[in-house]
């Protein structure tokens, strides 16, 4: 019963630790290839252990954050005028991790076929 105990303090004591050596990471939205609207602020987001300072850079903007108690943490950067190939970084503590080929362009939403009719002005719609 003693060996029991003694292995359940050991085991709380670790959960601490393990919290702190939660990896850098970009949010879901980012990736390589991701697309941004041009002329609106970008805001970047991702995870790192509670408490650390992150560098953030997309393109020529640096930012620099530091995650909330939960491991979270978001920057943000500028509006920008359209372009591609952009690369964005995050580093903390010797860990870096890349979003490649980004680009920043206008961003149009089509929900469905209606929205996707593009009429030329010859035909008037019957009602």
């Amino acid at each position: 019963m003693r060996k029991i105990i003694l292995a359940a303090l050991l085991l709380t004591a670790a959960l601490p630790s393990a919290a702190a050596a939660q990896s850098l990471g970009l949010g879901s939205l980012i990736s390589d290839g991701a697309v941004f609207q041009r002329g609106k602020p970008i805001i970047v987001t991702g995870t790192a252990a509670p408490g650390r300072k992150i560098e953030v850079r997309l393109g020529d903007v640096l930012r620099g954050v530091v995650a909330d108690n939960d491991g979270a943490w978001r920057a943000g950067v500028p509006a920008r005028q359209a372009a591609t190939g952009l690369a964005l970084t995050a580093t903390s503590a010797g860990e870096t991790v890349t979003a490649r080929n980004l680009a920043v362009c206008g961003v149009f939403l089509c929900l469905g076929p209606s929205d996707m009719q593009m009429g030329d002005g010859r035909h008037r719609h019957a009602r």
